[in-house]
């Protein structure tokens, strides 16, 4: 036998723990899954936390394990006694056993922190599979799901015996599940956090005048639901297209200005019943499937008033590397300004398209003005001399 002083400390150990845990436990979720995680629901929920009392708080007397039975969460023990299965040999109800209740309104969750889902119900791609197609040719299907939402249930177990150790047994074991901050179950291998809310003393003498015990404690399992409707299969019909989930080609975005010096409304100048506007301006900028980005210079002049955006869940916009604010701060765009903007899109799978609608400031327009009048020049001289006036 070797001496302590060379024998090396080993650290075996037969399961795994933090990366190497996180990897397995997202194989599980898959683990009977075809290709989707399996859903959680209400039912199974409530499954799962019966089978958590019945082994976790595993209790037994004489021999025999103390059964759990389900209650409607207004129903109370001496309603239930009147349609008791559980006699012993001469009738009288069976005393020790467990019961579980939960209300029947369960209310918003705070398993995200008491945080809302983000806003949109939007898919989000989980992975690509490949397939073949009938004509030979290799294709993938996108797998997607929506945001999960939380809920929070409150759950009622109660212990009736009429031996006061058992009950002391019960309690024992409550907390000592709980000795930490959460204790965990696993609806479809979901792993979701209880918390110990209360624990309540209910003995009466209201059952055929025998005394019994009662503790009632209430858990609270902070849950998610992921319903089956959620899941989405987008068929994607080539290789090429599920390069929007991967590297972006270098193609630029088609950028387009328009210019309307006619408008039948006046614009942008505070003298009531003035006849001139400011030059209208839309800067369009269509992004390919493809491209996620686009950088250029601009060769007008653009006060922004208004962006309108398809198929775009969020975008940022730098003008000359600075980052704009549009709810803060008015935005101005120049002759020569190197804009750059980047965008993510509610679909990966179709164009996207963003509208900067403003107006010149530089350039005033006549409402009235008639080429084919003999007041044109007069007119267009007092333009111009508003404008200087005005202006400068």
């Amino acid at each position: 036998m070797l001496p302590k002083s060379q024998i090396d400390k080993l650290k075996l150990r037969n399961k795994a723990i933090g990366v190497e845990r996180r990897r397995n436990m997202s194989k599980l979720i898959l683990e009977h899954a075809p290709n989707f995680p399996l859903g959680v629901s209400y039912k199974d929920i409530d499954k799962t936390f019966m089978e958590w009392v019945e082994n976790d708080l595993y209790i037994a007397y004489d021999g025999k394990k103390l059964p759990t039975f389900k209650l409607f969460a207004n129903q109370r023990i001496n309603e239930y006694a009147q349609t008791w299965r559980h006699l012993d040999e001469i009738g009288n109800v069976l005393m020790n056993f467990k019961t579980v209740t939960r209300d029947n309104n369960p209310k918003k969750g705070t398993n995200q922190g008491e945080f809302y889902n983000i806003p949109g119900n939007r898919d989000y791609p989980m992975f690509i599979v490949p397939t073949l197609q009938e004509n030979g040719t290799e294709a993938y299907d996108m797998y997607t799901m929506k945001q999960p939402f939380s809920i929070d249930m409150l759950y009622k177990i109660a212990i009736i015996t009429n031996k006061y150790e058992l009950l002391n047994e019960m309690n024992e074991l409550v907390n000592y599940k709980f000795k930490s901050l959460n204790c965990y179950i696993a609806p479809n291998n979901h792993f979701m956090p209880m918390t110990l809310e209360n624990i309540s003393d209910e003995s009466e003498y209201n059952i055929d005048d025998i005394k019994y015990y009662s503790q009632t404690y209430e858990i609270k399992i902070k849950a998610y639901i992921i319903r089956e409707e959620d899941f989405n299969v987008i068929n994607l019909p080539s290789r090429l297209s599920t390069r929007v989930l991967g590297a972006e080609e270098k193609i630029s975005p088609k950028i387009q200005i328009e210019e309307q010096d006619y408008m039948a409304d006046e614009c942008c100048i505070d003298e009531e019943g003035s006849p001139y506007y400011y030059k209208k301006m839309t800067l369009t900028i269509d992004f390919p499937t493809n491209t996620r980005k686009a950088e250029f210079e601009i060769d007008a002049n653009i006060y922004v008033e208004q962006i309108e955006t398809d198929n775009i869940y969020d975008f940022i916009m730098w003008i000359n590397e600075e980052k704009q604010d549009f709810e803060l701060f008015e935005t101005n765009i120049i002759d020569g300004d190197v804009i750059k903007i980047k965008i993510s899109r509610d679909d990966d799978l179709k164009e996207s398209k963003i509208k900067i609608i403003g107006h010149d400031k530089n350039v005033i327009l006549n409402k009235n003005y008639n080429p084919e009048s003999s007041m044109d020049e007069y007119i267009t001289e007092e333009n111009i001399n508003f404008k200087n006036e005005k202006f400068k």
